[in-house]
């Protein structure tokens, strides 16, 4: 899934995603503000672990991120979309960041993108 957050700078969004992955018990494994990626997983290691990796770039208005996440099932070896928990990461972050509104602007809807507007 894409998120445009507008009005935003990259250190804050970047602040604030590695404060909501903590918040939702996530380890973060790799993180490089540079780069712009933050990698995370939490979970039992004999169960099956949630992945989430984002990536984030500036563009001219806006703060765009990637997110990626996954469910590794370690019984099996199986990697599965996990959009729960991708779902409640962005809504964690939208509470942190005090979006009171998400639309899509004049451009046509795809497919697991989301054009959010930050006011």
């Amino acid at each position: 899934m894409k998120i445009h957050l507008y009005n935003y700078s990259m250190p804050i969004v970047f602040s604030y995603c590695d404060d909501v992955l903590r918040s939702m018990n996530y380890h973060i494994q790799h993180s490089d503000f540079k780069r712009g990626i933050i990698s995370a997983v939490k979970g039992e290691a004999i169960r099956s672990s949630s992945l989430l990796d984002l990536k984030l770039s500036p563009e001219k208005f806006a703060v765009k991120i990637a997110v990626i996440s996954s469910t590794l099932s370690n019984a099996f070896g199986n990697i599965y979309y996990d959009p729960v928990n991708e779902q409640e990461f962005i809504e964690k972050l939208f509470e942190r960041l005090e979006a009171r509104e998400i639309r899509i602007p004049s451009i046509a809807a795809v497919e697991n993108y989301v054009e959010a507007m930050a006011v």
